[in-house]
Parts: C-alpha cells; structure tokens; sequence
C-alpha cells in the first residue's frame, strides 16, 4: 500500500432532554468472535531486535514480516545465515508466532521478476516449504501483496490485465499451498492478496477456484471507509465461490497524525468484527518514513496508536461480538456475553447520550473521556466500573435519533436492478429524457479509470457513477444524464436539508442542481464553486424530495464531491 495515493484509487425532537431506551433487538442474533490481533514488522529487511523483545514482552506476540528468498537459496540450497533471514528462531525462544509474506521474486528464476514460468514457481513453492520446515514460529504462509494493485509485481505479471495477473497469482498460490500443506498440514496458507474490496479481480480469483488453495482471503481495504466495511465485505461475500471464505485483514493503517489513528484503529476493528474477519494487521509496528501511523517508536515507546492497539488486545480480542447500533445512523459493537456484554464501542451521527453512575467512558488510547454526544469519527468505549455488564437502555441512553437520511452513511450495493437498497432511505437513479434508469452496482476495478472497490454506475456504462462521497455526471444520446437522490415520505415530515455539493475545478462549465418537494420546484442553480445549503422542507404525505446533479453543456471534468443529510427539525 505504501506508493499508492489513496486520492487517485478512489478518484428539533428535544433530542438533548428526552432519552430513549434501546432494546436488545438492536443486537445482531448470533454473536460473532471478535479477531486477534498481528501487527506488520520489516524484520526481512532490518532486525530490531531491542525493539522487537520490547513488543514481545508488551504483549505483541504475533508478526507479520518477510524472509526475502533471494537471501536464503544459493545455487540450489537454502542457507539461513543472518539476522534478516534467522529472526524466527528468536520469535520462537519469546513464545511468539509470524506470518511469512511470501512476494518477490529471485534472481536466479525468470530474470527477478514475480515467478510465472513453471520453474520458478515451483522453485518458490519449493522455498515456502523450507522455510517453514525449518522455523516452527511460522504458523501461516500469505502468498502474494496487493496483486492487483501492481506495485509489488513485476515483468510479465506485473504487465498482464487483472483477469491474467488473477491467474498467475493463483498458479502460484496453488504450488505453495501444496507444497507447505505436504511439510506442514498445519499451518494456513492465505491467498488472493488484494489491496482494496476489487470485484473484478477477487470475482476472477473465485471464478478460477481459488477458494480450494486457500485457508483465508488476504485484503488490504485501505480504500473502504469504515462504515461502509460491513457492505463491502458482505458484497465480496456475494461473488461466485467466495460465500463462505474466510477473510483475514492482513494490512490496515492510517496515514496521519496518531491521534485520529487510535480512533481508526477502534472503529476499524468494530466493523472488522461485525464481518467476520478472523484476524487483522495493524501496519506498521515502528516508523517506516511513509507517514502512516506506526505503534512503537524506534525507541520502543508506544504511541497513542500503540495505546489503542493494546486496549483492544487487552480487553476485546477473542471475545463475542455483537452490532450495538439501534439505527442506520449508528454505528458500534457490543463485546463480551450476548446478555451481559462487559464493553461497548459507540460512534455515529451526533446525538445526545447520557450515562449511569458507575459507567467509565474510554477514548481509543484509554484515557477517560467525558462525552457528551456521539461522534462522527470519534468513538467511545464504555465499560463499568465494577466490571459488570453495561446496557444499551439501561447504563448507556441516547437521545432520540432526528436524522431521517444520509447519502454517505446508508449508501449500500443494491443486487442486480434494484434501484434501492433496503437499508437505504435514498431512491437513487440516473434520469435522462424524463426517464429514470437503476444505478446498479459495479465491482469496482473493471477497467481503469474507476474506483478500486464496488460502485454504482449505469447498466452500460462506468458514466455516469456514484460512491458514498463523489458522483460523475454524464450525457448521453438522449442528452445530459442526472443522478437523482429521492426520499419518500408516507407522512407529512418537517425536514432539514443539509446538502453540500463541490464540483472540481477543473468541470469544463459545472453542474446544475435542481430540488423539487413533490410538484414544487425549491431551487435550481448551476455550480462551478462549492455549495453548502441548509434549508427548511416541508414533505406531504406520499411526496417525495428530489435532489438532481446533472452536466452543463458539457460533462466533461464533472467530478463533484457531495453529502445529504436530512434531519427532523
């Protein structure tokens, strides 16, 4: 993930008095197990062992880092003869476990590059059962890094089309599964290795069959916002053979300050849990001059993204996990007996929350917090103080919830035609010539120029298309296409429209935008700077709201930003 921009990849109700009780029914009936944790070390490249016995003895006793085999065979043997190539042994002595990344190639087969002649990718195969034939701490073999992506490829691999590189990386993955299942039958072998939820290429991984030479599904889904996660993963669950596959989250990270970071952690590993991911990977470990947030410094102080780390591995990994959201416009987990869970983690559209006596609120690093409101992007970890069960209802009340729609918060993977998502309170369509037509849900990754994970774009086209924070308008042969969101309402609603809409500066003449309340028109206006409008609706019963973005004269360049909101007022 390291060289990759994630810019360019994903081109009223007396709510702070009233506090409503929250049933049980908000919970998920079958409880899931939350995931262990691993963290992402260099040693391949650069042992730390200071470091490294400092991690161990905080508690970090599962790796994920590489022996580089170019280091290790010569002339036909494997010599483990340094620091770089060794450092199992001394994961072994503290009681800690690795998973071996197993991605470049050697000098000696097909010129360096990715194996793909039958040769090397025996050879390599051959190499993966040495290794873990001779370190016992090596309990998973993960084939392959962000094949998809293109950086960790190289030659003809790295030149083939997605459908093709699929291939290689399976005849691949096949060869070493065989060979580590024969020297060790218990140790799992992780396969497909895709940075991002990519339906073009996980969908061409299933289809060849590749859930047979795999215990677990790798991804790297730096591209997927976290309350879209569960969505994502349940639409990869819905490709052909890809049901019933494991998954594990073998890279995740932030690239920012620590601060936000710990928070990502938390959230993250919430919706890691509610999909069922087995385990997942915090990368890095310690500072790798890339800008993401790492959880020891050199020195082997842990960060406030350390601190994070270690309150999940301390008091949530392993345990049973349920949903703790009573709405679409919440999102949480409940860990710990599904009648008397011990931790709560809460975040989502602001609203007013009240605690009982003898409830302690965490932030992600640990520290108490004194919340007032639910956030956005900041959760809480509430927990009692005598560690007894904490209720939704009974220890932890939230005000009732006045949001009734939000474009990036519901935005959902409709099957097939349909053009609304049952979780969705938005209509969306594309409208062209009076008539409406389903925005249906694309893999992502198809071909380029789009998103590297699921989208909504028209049957035919990848124009005009739609994510949870961009739209792309479009004209076609029966002029300009618009994107409209529609919102119906059974019963008269006073609402509050928050919509805030920001072309690219580079929209060759802007958009347009029209609002109409059931057969009134509210406003119309054509946008080349940002718009942030805040205006009062009042919706019949059996009226609907429709915001419309469509192109100007041209739609070339008409990339636009965009969030609506409706809240009760």
């Amino acid at each position: 993930m390291r060289h990759i921009s994630l810019r360019a990849v994903r081109l009223g109700l007396g709510a702070g008095l009233l506090l409503a009780t929250l049933s049980s029914a908000a919970f998920a009936e079958t409880a899931l197990t939350a995931p262990q944790l691993q963290a992402a070390h260099n040693a391949g490249q650069g042992w730390l062992p200071r470091l490294t016995r400092t991690l161990v003895a905080d508690g970090v006793r599962d790796l994920r880092a590489g022996i580089y085999w170019r280091n290790v065979e010569r002339a036909g043997t494997y010599v483990f003869d340094d620091p770089t190539t060794t450092y199992p042994d001394a994961l072994s002595r503290a009681g800690a476990g690795m998973t071996l990344t197993l991605n470049a190639g050697h000098p000696e087969y097909d010129d360096g590059h990715t194996p793909h002649s039958a040769e090397a990718v025996a050879a390599m195969a051959a190499y993966a059962a040495a290794a873990v034939r001779r370190f016992p701490a090596i309990h998973t073999v993960e084939v392959g890094n962000e094949v998809n992506a293109g950086n960790f490829v190289s030659g003809p691999v790295h030149a083939a089309g997605i459908e093709a590189r699929a291939r290689y990386h399976l005849a691949i993955l096949r060869a070493v599964y065989d060979a580590v299942k024969a020297e060790r039958p218990g140790v799992r072998v992780l396969g497909g290795s895709a940075h991002s939820i990519s339906g073009r290429y996980l969908g061409d991984v299933f289809a060849r069959a590749g859930a047979e030479v795999m215990d677990a599904l790798a991804l790297h889904p730096y591209t997927t916002p976290i309350d879209l996660m569960q969505r994502e993963i349940a639409y990869l669950r819905r490709l052909p053979g890809a049901a019933d596959i494991a998954i594990e989250i073998t890279e995740f990270g932030y690239d920012g300050p620590e601060r936000p970071a710990a928070d990502h952690l938390l959230r993250s590993y919430c919706a890691f849990a509610l999909s069922d991911v087995h385990k997942v990977t915090w990368y890095p470990l310690h500072p790798r001059g890339d800008g993401y947030a790492p959880l020891y410094t050199e020195r082997g102080q842990r960060t406030q993204v350390g601190a994070a780390y270690h309150l999940v591995l301390s008091e949530l990994a392993g345990r049973p996990v349920r949903d703790a959201a009573d709405d679409a416009f919440t999102r949480g987990c409940a860990f710990g007996p599904s009648e008397a869970p011990t931790h709560i983690v809460l975040w989502g559209a602001p609203r007013a929350l009240s605690l009982a006596a003898g409830v302690l609120a965490r932030d992600a690093t640990g520290a108490p917090a004194t919340p007032t409101q639910l956030s956005p992007d900041v959760p809480i970890l509430l927990s009692r103080a005598d560690g007894g069960p904490v209720r939704l209802g009974e220890h932890v009340r939230l005000a009732p919830q006045t949001r009734r729609a939000d474009s990036a918060m519901q935005f959902d993977l409709p099957r097939d035609r349909e053009a609304r998502a049952p979780a969705d309170a938005f209509e969306r369509v594309l409208r062209t010539g009076g008539i409406d037509a389903p925005l249906v849900t694309r893999p992502g990754q198809e071909t380029d120029g789009v998103p590297w994970r699921p989208y909504r774009a028209s049957q035919e086209s990848t124009f005009p298309r739609l994510t949870e924070d961009y739209l792309m308008t479009a004209r076609g042969p029966r002029g300009p296409v618009d994107i409209v969101h529609r919102y119906h309402s059974d019963t008269a609603e006073a609402l509050l429209l928050d919509l805030r809409l920001d072309p690219w500066e580079g929209s060759s003449d802007g958009v347009t935008l029209s609002i109409r309340a059931g057969d009134r028109t509210l406003y119309t206006s054509k946008l080349t700077e940002p718009l942030q409008l805040r205006q009062p609706i009042d919706l019949a019963a059996g009226a609907a709201l429709e915001i419309a973005v469509g192109p100007g004269h041209s739609a070339e360049g008409d990339y636009v930003e965009y969030r609506i909101i409706l809240e009760a007022r």
